[in-house]
This record gives structure tokens, sequence and C-alpha cells, in this order.
């Protein structure tokens, strides 16, 4: 939904669905232990976007998620080992995560447009009280978001 408050400002609520990930290694008594975590999140973003043009506009705002789901995948050589995190194992992340995020966009033609965003997280991703949680020691979500739009 895209509101405007002026020749200038529009306000934009969105509910998306963000699906976002890390990979690493590390050296485990001689051994590459690759990591790769994907965390799922329901995001509500609310932009305030200035009109620089009527075509061009900048938008910035908070962005607040919930964490649906998660997993976790484990290579050791050859031996690929997932996991699909339960609902207990997922009492090891913050399901809340409040972020800022800040794009561009232009708008094609009246009903297509194009934007990118960058969003980065303000909250930690783990517990720290837990041990599966504090893996993610002082791990934030950081992504960037390519979209087409369509206005009806």
């Amino acid at each position: 939904m895209n509101v405007p408050m002026s020749d200038k400002f529009n306000f934009q609520p969105e509910v998306i669905y963000n699906y976002m990930g890390s990979k690493s290694t590390a050296d485990v008594n001689g051994e590459k232990i690759k990591s790769e975590t994907n965390l799922g999140y329901i995001s509500v973003p609310l932009m305030v976007q200035f009109n620089v043009t009527p075509k061009f506009y900048v938008e910035a705002g908070p962005e607040f998620s919930y964490l649906v789901n998660a997993n976790n995948k484990l290579k050791n050589g050859s031996q690929t080992v997932t996991n699909s995190w339960d609902s207990k194992a997922l009492d090891d992340l913050k399901r809340f995560n409040a972020a800022g995020a800040i794009g561009l966009g232009y708008r094609i033609t009246d009903n297509w447009g194009i934007n990118a965003r960058y969003t980065t997280g303000f909250t930690k991703i783990g517990k720290n009280d837990t041990p599966r949680g504090q893996y993610f020691n002082d791990s934030r979500n950081e992504n960037i978001q390519l979209g087409l739009s369509y206005t009806f």
C-alpha cells in the first residue's frame, strides 16, 4: 500500500517474507567445517518516501520482523548434516528483530516500479544465555533487497 501524505511524501507499509542467511568456515582440529544458517522472518517495513521527482524517490523507515523458521547445514568434507530447528531450538534465537532501512526507487509507469533497499538489524540474532544462542555471538541481520512492484 502506498499512501500519499503530500506532493513530496508518501507512506508505504508492507508485509514481506524475508529469508536471510549466513555462511562461515571454521578450522576444527585441522578440518574445515562449513556452516550455513538460514532464518525466515515475516517483516513489516514502515517506509516514508521522499519524491525527488514524480518518478524517483528515496525512502527510509523502521522494519519489525518475527522469526518463523530456521535451519542450519554443517558440511565436513563430503558429509553434510542439515537441521531444521524445532520450536524448542528456536527458543535459542530472538524471535523479534528490529531494523532500520534505507532505499531508493523508480516508477517506470503508473503501475510498474523498481526499488533497492538496504536493511540493518538493531537486535542480536541469538540469546546469549543459551548454548546455541551463544553461537551467534553479536550477530545481527543485514540484507539488500531488490524489488519489482506493481500498483493497481
